[in-house]
């Protein structure tokens, strides 16, 4: 197998966890959701045990969008920087591989975030039923 074809594998494989990340995060929020309560005065009550788990996946999905700001922003700076430089789309560059650092601490970070507040939400089902 060729570098090439592992990190076609690798791109792969995050741009699915990352989807598979927001599909997870919304259902996540969506079977919270069914355990909520209203009061008398019309105010939405989550029981407790969910509230941790709940904040997990928005952290998570917080961080998903902070990771494709962050790839946006980086990127789009380095291309404009070197088409300022070269005028030549063509061109080789050398790019330090610490502009991704950035990337992944917000990819690792969603994908634990979320992998926690499923655990969380088992066991407080687990708790409920």
């Amino acid at each position: 197998m060729k570098i090439e074809e592992l990190r076609d594998c690798y791109y792969e494989s995050t741009e699915k966890l990352s989807e598979l990340v927001r599909t997870l995060g919304l259902a996540g929020i969506a079977v919270i959701w069914m355990f909520r309560s209203e009061s008398e005065n019309g105010a939405l009550n989550i029981p407790s045990e969910f509230v941790s788990p709940l904040e997990l996946f928005i952290l998570s999905l917080l961080l998903d969008f902070f990771q494709y700001f962050y790839k946006s922003v980086t990127w789009g700076a380095l291309n404009h920087f070197h088409w300022r430089s070269h005028r030549k789309n063509n061109r080789d560059v050398e790019i330090s591989e610490k502009w991704n650092w950035g990337a992944l601490f917000f990819f690792w970070s969603k994908v634990l975030s979320m992998m926690t507040g499923y655990i969380f939400l088992l066991i407080s089902i687990r708790q409920k039923i």
